[in-house]
């Protein structure tokens, strides 16, 4: 009788699906890489150590719950996507607190161009993600054109 099996089981019914390992280890690296990025883009906001734990708890339950490996990936693409954007959102919000005219720094020409820029950025993994998850472009419009 093996563990392994055991634990297998226990996950599977805990989390509504039972992945390969391949996928396990896609699903446990995207929530250790997103978790990390969590905790540096909230460092002045809340403890690292306990973003990190409830990042890999959160992202990793997530992530295992989908039921494929490609809607796996395209989720953690559209987590990293939302991190990224979430980035210049954070640390105006730092600012914010810790100025005494918050509204002239916000809504200054500079800083919109930095919140702005980051969502461009931001539309890189997002984009990767739907090409991940909604498949290669051309056989989907052929099927929409009827040919």
């Amino acid at each position: 009788m093996s563990t392994t099996d055991a634990l297998r089981e226990r996950f599977g019914a805990a989390f509504g699906a039972s992945h390969d390992a391949v996928t396990t280890g896609v699903v446990v690296a995207f929530a250790l890489v997103l978790s990390v990025f969590a905790a540096w883009v909230l460092a002045d906001l809340l403890p690292r150590v306990l973003t990190f734990v409830l990042g890999v708890l959160g992202f990793g339950g997530v992530l295992y719950g989908r039921a494929s490996r490609r809607a796996v990936t395209a989720t953690g693409l559209y987590a990293l996507a939302a991190l990224v954007a979430a980035i210049p959102v954070v640390y105006e919000l730092v600012l914010a607190l810790s100025t005494a005219a918050p509204l002239v720094h916000l809504l200054s020409v500079t800083d919109l161009l930095f919140v702005g820029l980051f969502w461009v950025v931001a539309l890189v993994p997002a984009a990767v993600g739907y090409r991940v998850a909604s498949g290669p472009f051309l056989p989907r419009f052929r099927r929409a054109v009827g040919r």
